[in-house]
Order: structure tokens, then sequence, then C-alpha cells
């Protein structure tokens, strides 16, 4: 399993990247597939995570009859918590926390 602070090349424009920094650029979540939209902080192309405590998912969201997520790599994150909330996201990580709206 990969780390979250392990170096992700952007396939748009070949900078790079980390999960966490694609956590702090979280701006929504996908109401029923609960996946989180992020902006790269390199070039804004949208990527996909899925969240649990202590772990991320990157990935994708395809449609095949119903809207799936299919997970390309797997991150360790310790100390990560998620809880969702009826409109909100939330986010916690050792002392930082985010709030994604969900919609």
């Amino acid at each position: 399993m990969k780390q979250v602070d392990d170096s992700i090349r952007c396939h748009a424009c070949g900078q790079t990247y980390t999960v966490r920094q694609l956590l702090a650029a979280a701006y929504r979540c996908l109401p029923g597939l609960y996946v989180t939209q992020c902006h790269t902080p390199c070039c804004a192309k949208t990527e996909e995570l899925f969240l649990r405590d202590d772990q991320v998912s990157r990935g994708y969201v395809y449609a095949a009859g119903a809207p799936h997520f299919a997970a390309m790599e797997e991150y360790a994150a310790p100390g990560l918590a998620v809880k969702y909330g009826p409109d909100d996201l939330f986010i916690t990580w050792n002392e930082w926390t985010h709030n994604v709206p969900i919609e």
C-alpha cells in the first residue's frame, strides 16, 4: 500500500503532488457514492477519492448501469477520520480539519 505523501505524477501537466495535497483541495462529495472530488494543486484537474478512516482510495467513477467507483491505488493515511453528515463530509487528520459539501 502506498503512503499519503508518496508523489503522484499529474497525467495532464507532468508535475507531482500528494494525496495529502488533494485532500486539502477537496471541493465536493458526490451523494450516494460518497466519492470526494478534489482539484490537483498543479493544474486544477479533477481527481476522485474514496475516504475511509486511516485509508484513501484514488480512482474514478464510471457508469455500468448505475455509477460505481473503481479504486486504482490505495494509500495508508494513519490518523485520518472521516464522518459523513447529511449535508457535509467532515475530514479530520491530526490537527487538520476540512468540511466538504455533499452535492
